[in-house]
């Protein structure tokens, strides 16, 4: 029997940096992404540190947290991609927000989760987000549904409601 496509495991030899300031959930984040056979180089507590780790362990998916002390994790995107436009990057919030998914979107950022992602299905996420398949715990589309819900609140006229460089490069296929 067939697996259907998106839940294939994740390809051997993916390397992952968690960033969290919540030390409990990176190490939940770390067991199971191991589990997974995906291997966590870094787990760091602030942005800054992100950006920093990011130089120098260039991991195949990043797994960011939004809120976080200092250097938040929207901006700590939107420098990581900057640098090295290819690098994936996946922000995880306990926040229900849209207007983060979008500002996460455009910072350049391939995927947006809640924090109450079933932990399962986090591997198949974030290897969906490298083959530019991001998509929600809920299994629609994330990209083209947080690019609607930003031309509903901007108006299609506005320059919001286009789909920014950063968003538009979430097809992408991986730099590995």
């Amino acid at each position: 029997m067939r697996e259907k496509p998106g839940n294939e495991p994740p390809p051997e030899g993916l390397t992952a940096i968690v960033a969290d300031d919540d030390a409990f959930a990176r190490r939940v984040i770390k067991e199971v992404l191991e589990r997974a056979g995906i291997r966590v180089v870094e787990e760091v507590n602030d942005g800054r540190r992100a950006v920093e780790s990011a130089r120098a362990h260039r991991p195949d998916i990043l797994l960011m947290d939004v809120l976080m002390p200092g250097m938040d994790g929207i901006a700590a995107t939107r420098e990581i991609v900057q640098e090295r436009p290819e690098q994936v990057v996946v922000l995880l919030t306990h926040a229900a927000n849209d207007d983060l998914g979008v500002m996460g979107l455009r910072a350049g950022a391939a995927g947006f989760l809640a924090k109450d992602v079933d932990l399962k299905a986090l591997p198949r996420a974030l290897t969906g987000a490298l083959a530019g398949q991001a998509r929600s715990d809920r299994g629609c589309c994330l990209v083209p549904w947080l690019r609607s819900r930003a031309a509903s609140r901007c108006g299609s006229s506005s320059s919001c409601a286009t789909s920014p460089p950063a968003a538009a490069g979430c097809g992408r296929s991986p730099a590995r």
